[in-house]
């Protein structure tokens, strides 16, 4: 089981690593032919908006976001940006793909009701796909991971979220109202600037030494 766990873990940091290179690039990952069947998935965070396209063995081709102020702890609370910021996303998508994307998937924090499902449909399908299904984060992430049981963490801009699963199955979770957004307040707080450049700050990979010392206590908190 341990040599399995290991393999698999293996396999999910390449398919990232891959996914990584391709993030916000004007190349896909290979190219496209016309009749592939794409996956399309959709991801809006507190601090931005993600699309991912997938191909039919569900290795990632392309990805991309922008960064935006229209969500809110897995809330959608700026429709029209939300939708534009999608839109662009899309554009850029097929312009670099070379073809056109027209169904998308979507995802929802755990525990947000049939409201949030519906809202991150309406942005989806406002962005002039047709979405396909709304799933929760944690088990859309097990099934990447292929996990049947454990445990998925979710560190986002928002919170903090811990996700239990037994046989597939999820069964219990957990939510801790800290994340990457309340790093940024304590940044902004004690350099006595504004939260835009607070945010800046805490992405400058040059200062991570420096940033890490002062939201220490908000990391351990999240631990």
């Amino acid at each position: 089981m341990t040599i399995k766990t290991q393999v698999d873990l293996k396999q999910v940091n390449q398919q990232l690593q891959a996914f990584a290179t391709v993030v916000n690039g004007n190349h896909p990952i290979r190219e496209v032919t016309a009749d592939e069947q794409l996956r399309v998935g959709v991801d809006l965070g507190t601090s931005s908006i993600v699309l991912t396209v997938l191909d039919e063995q569900n290795q990632p081709l392309y990805g991309a976001f922008e960064y935006d102020n229209a969500v809110r702890d897995g809330i959608v609370v700026n429709f029209i940006e939300s939708v534009q910021i999608l839109k662009r996303l899309k554009q850029k998508a097929e312009d670099v793909l070379g073809v056109t994307l027209t169904t998308a998937c979507g995802a929802v924090p755990p525990g947000t009701g049939h409201g949030s499902a519906k809202i991150v449909t309406n942005v989806i399908e406002s962005a002039e796909f047709e979405c396909r299904e709304i799933v929760d984060e944690p088990t859309a992430a097990a099934q990447f991971l292929h996990m049947q049981d454990g445990t998925v963490v979710d560190i986002g801009g928002g919170t903090t979220g811990i996700s239990v699963f037994e046989h597939g199955h999820l069964n219990e979770v957990l939510d801790e109202a800290t994340g990457g957004f309340h790093m940024t307040l304590v940044l902004a707080g004690y350099h006595h600037v504004d939260s835009a450049e607070a945010e800046l700050m805490k992405r400058d990979e040059s200062k991570e030494g420096e940033v890490f010392a002062v939201i220490r206590p908000v990391v351990e908190k999240m631990a």
